[in-house]
């Protein structure tokens, strides 16, 4: 409790930390948020009672299937399998480590982890993939989606450096608007070809946002620390 009263006192004292502070009780009730929506997805998608949902979605998006639209889902599958991204990454890693290697180092954890848990999650729920009409043919379990997921923490990740290295406000803002456009049709484009469930994609998302979140979350309580610490000294 006396740790407690001293922490409170140094965060009022200290306007970084305050902020800090803020920041992490915002971080905290967001995570929680997006654990409760990805759990009851779960849920919803173990019990089947999601499924008549999924497969009236699937069918209204299969109605738009044409040549000309399935060469465009194509190309944003391709952006958002795991090989692309990975060349991305790297790409992104060298250019932020050119900058801030600490940042290079937060940038790789919280991608290649975010692959991992997404792997873990899959082998949690055994969800087979649809089998109905699909345009190209996977052979790993299908929630939450690993491209909405993994493109979701690799374009919220690229936003957030970008500004954090830049502090271009313009440039960052256009940056998340691409990628928010890039993810959905990342998304879009896994029902279409009909290797995934729409909850499969929202899952997916939901799953992304909550890593990307929490990884931020862990990275401020760290600085907290670290500021708490000096300042006892």
């Amino acid at each position: 409790m006396k740790q407690l009263k001293l922490f409170i006192k140094f965060s009022l004292n200290s306007k970084l930390a305050f902020v800090l502070s803020l920041e992490i009780i915002l971080s905290v009730l967001i995570s929680l948020a997006s654990l409760y929506l990805f759990l009851k997805i779960g849920h919803e998608v173990l019990d089947k009672d999601i499924l008549q949902i999924d497969r009236a979605l699937t069918n209204f998006i299969y109605s738009f299937r044409s040549p000309s639209v399935t060469s465009i889902m194509m190309h944003f599958t391709f952006l958002g399998n795991a090989v692309t991204l990975f060349v991305l990454s790297l790409i992104m890693i060298f250019y932020i480590g050119t900058i801030r290697k600490k940042d290079a180092v937060i940038y790789t954890v919280i991608l290649y982890s975010g692959v991992l848990l997404n792997l873990i999650l899959k082998y949690i729920y055994q969800r087979p993939r649809p089998n109905e009409f699909p345009l190209i043919h996977e052979n790993t379990l299908s929630f939450p989606s690993g491209h909405a997921m993994n493109s979701f923490v690799f374009f919220a990740a690229l936003s957030y450096f970008i500004f954090r290295e830049t502090r271009n406000v313009k440039i960052t803002f256009i940056i998340s608007i691409l990628s928010v456009i890039i993810i959905g049709f990342i998304g879009l484009s896994r029902i279409y070809l009909g290797v995934h469930y729409p909850s499969d994609v929202v899952g997916g998302y939901v799953a992304g946002f909550l890593w990307f979140v929490s990884a931020i979350l862990f990275e401020k309580i760290i600085i907290v620390k670290r500021l708490y610490k000096s300042n006892k000294k």
